[in-house]
């Protein structure tokens, strides 16, 4: 899969672009804030129908604007030689509006697994970012692409816990009616969990084959997840304290890295490689799953890291088509410049 082309319409400070793309290394270089991150960011939006930075998609309209647009064409394969070109449309307009091929979409689900994009951002750090909701994010998108009803039961997952953070303000919510909400995410917990777990489990299994190989040898690390099961006996301390106290959005993942525990990490440097490692390890076990291509975009790839780092990410490339934004392009020759 690759994307050939995008058109930018009032998104962030592009008022208007028209890019194309090479379908293997693409590099975006420019001084900062002349809209490199912009960029990559309308890709990932078209494709996974948010932005890796905003959580808001009206925090990604131009300024002088109430809207923007977007347009790319994509080349999927199937079956490891047919190749088939979609038109991607995406229109917000307080309320977002994407159609494939002029159809609108109707199954958010299947669209996404269709596109799949991974991304490395300094906004967006993946397992090793130091916000716990924005691991368990990254945790489930790549559950998402292993098993595709991870998404469902999220949803509805997160349906439920909001109907009980809304009924836990109550001046006298019905204990039984907790409980049954409870029962009900309780379900969709386990099912959240076990993919998680799994997933944990893969990357763990294939991290070493990356690591291990870095310049400059860092110690073995892995994950440890931490699952938060829901737990039915908790509901007077919850009715009590006014807020939900277990279940899926409270698990935690952590790095073991020389005998303990991190959430954090002093070395910039040593924190992305640890990233990028884990982004890579990812990559893979999706690719063994969809058997197919998979976007990758590495924002401000080269900050932080020495040559020999950056070289030995750069053979983690393979075929995939990768966007890389940068101030200035001295590792990747071969790749597509693209000078803002």
């Amino acid at each position: 899969m690759f994307i050939q082309n995008l058109f930018l319409l009032n998104f962030r400070n592009h008022k208007e672009l028209n890019l194309s793309f090479s379908e293997n290394t693409n590099y975006i270089k420019g001084a900062n804030a002349a809209g490199k991150t912009s960029i990559v960011e309308g890709i990932s939006t078209a494709l996974n129908l948010k932005s890796f930075r905003q959580s808001q998609l009206k925090h990604l309209v131009n300024f002088n604007s109430d809207n923007f647009f977007i347009e790319t064409n994509v080349m999927r394969n199937f079956y490891d030689y047919d190749e088939y070109l979609y038109n991607i449309k995406f229109k917000y307009s307080n309320g977002s509006f994407v159609y494939e091929n002029n159809k609108k979409i109707e199954r958010v689900e299947d669209y996404i697994f269709n596109y799949p994009v991974l991304v490395y951002s300094p906004e967006n750090e993946g397992l090793i970012s130091e916000n716990q909701e924005k691991k368990r994010k990254f945790l489930d998108k790549i559950s998402f692409y292993t098993n595709k009803v991870h998404f469902n039961n999220l949803k509805n997952y997160n349906k439920l816990l909001k109907i009980k953070k809304v009924y836990l303000y109550h001046n006298h919510p019905d204990h039984r009616y907790l409980e049954s909400i409870t029962e009900n995410m309780y379900n969709f917990s386990v099912d959240i969990q076990k993919s998680r777990k799994y997933v944990v489990n893969q990357i763990n299994d294939k991290i070493s084959e990356f690591y291990n190989n870095v310049p400059g040898k860092i110690e073995n690390f892995y994950f440890i997840y931490e699952p938060a099961p829901v737990d039915i006996d908790k509901i007077n301390e919850e009715i009590t304290k006014k807020r939900v106290l277990s279940g899926a959005h409270l698990d935690r993942i952590y790095v073991f890295y020389n005998g303990k525990k991190y959430e954090s990490f002093a070395s910039f440097g040593q924190k992305k490689t640890f990233a990028l490692c884990s982004l890579f390890t990812s990559v893979l076990i999706v690719e063994e799953f969809l058997n197919s291509g998979i976007i990758i975009i590495l924002d401000d790839l080269e900050v932080g890291l020495d040559s020999s780092r950056i070289n030995f990410f750069k053979g983690l490339l393979g075929k995939n088509q990768t966007f890389i934004t940068g101030v200035s392009n001295r590792y990747f020759k071969d790749a597509k410049n693209i000078a803002l």
